[in-house]
């Protein structure tokens, strides 16, 4: 397969102006291109069957004074990931093993400060 962050799939031209059409005429879906329905439609059924790769529904977006921002595409919403002396929470979830928090221990931002953290005595998790 092609290197690079995009790849290309083909798609009849009936299921391509079927789309074009839904979008043309549902602007409060808010579908502003093919791919953006695609992508959408893609992560439903992936839903659907039970599997959630993180990487099509949770973006990291910054960090602030508490922890961790992140993106969920699937809720639609910022979920803050709250990072405390002998803690690390999801402000959604509120759990410490969810997929938002799996997801940020994965950010070598985030382990960085994890680390920085323990050198200065918190207890948290190894990373």
């Amino acid at each position: 397969m092609p290197e690079g962050k995009y790849r290309g799939v083909s798609l009849s031209k009936e299921m391509i102006e079927a789309i074009e059409k839904f979008i043309e005429q549902n602007p409060e879906a808010g579908y502003h291109s093919i791919a953006d329905f695609i992508a959408d439609a893609i992560r439903g059924h992936f839903k659907e069957l039970g599997y959630y790769p993180e990487s099509l529904s949770l973006v990291k977006i910054n960090a602030n004074e508490m922890g961790p921002l992140l993106m969920d595409k699937d809720l639609g919403k910022t979920v803050q990931i709250y990072i405390k002396p002998g803690m690390i929470e999801c402000g959604e979830c509120r759990k410490s093993d969810c997929v938002h928090v799996k997801y940020a221990l994965e950010r070598p931002q985030v382990r960085q400060l994890l680390k920085q953290k323990q050198k200065q005595g918190w207890k948290l998790p190894d990373v």
